[in-house]
């Protein structure tokens, strides 16, 4: 289990360079914002997510999850 969060990470975290986002902070918790992420770099992000994981993220999932940390990105990963 420990291996796939741990692979679903690493995916996420590919997904948000993809999109822009130059640094990554080491933290699940850490304020993304602080990193560089804005409105843009979030909607490129789900835009990278949805085609790596092969998913649709629903406005009422993207309304419901601020997305403002790798933690947030992982929980919607989950509830997908």
């Amino acid at each position: 289990m420990e291996e796939n969060i741990n692979s679903i990470e690493k995916r996420i975290r590919q997904c948000l360079q993809n999109a822009g986002l130059v640094s990554l902070p080491e933290s699940l918790e850490d304020d993304l914002i602080a990193y560089g992420m804005d409105s843009l770099i979030k909607a490129m992000s789900i835009i990278e997510i949805e085609r790596e994981f092969k998913i649709r993220v629903k406005m009422e999932e993207f309304d419901a999850n601020p997305l403002q940390n790798l933690n947030n990105f992982c929980q919607l990963i989950s509830k997908v």
